[in-house]
C-alpha cells in the first residue's frame, strides 16, 4: 500500500503531520497548516472534490 494512500485514507489531520515532520521548525505552525490544507486540497483523486483553481489561488497559503 503506497504512502500517500495510507495518508489519505487517515484524513488532513494524519497529512498535516506527515507534512510538519519534513519542513523546517521556523517554517511556522500555523504556515505548516496552510500548506498541509493547499496541499490537500490538491491531491484528492476525485476531481470534483479537489479546490478550484481560483480557490486555489484564493487558498490563506499563497495570499496571506
Amino acid at each position: 500500500r503506497s504512502l500517500m494512500r495510507s495518508l489519505f485514507e487517515h484524513g488532513n489531520e494524519k497529512f498535516a503531520i506527515y507534512i510538519s515532520e519534513r519542513l523546517p521548525a521556523d517554517f511556522g505552525k500555523d504556515n505548516t497548516e496552510k500548506l498541509a490544507d493547499f496541499l490537500w486540497s490538491t491531491l484528492q483523486e476525485r476531481p470534483e472534490d479537489r479546490e478550484s483553481i481560483t480557490g486555489l489561488l484564493n487558498h490563506p497559503f499563497l495570499v496571506g
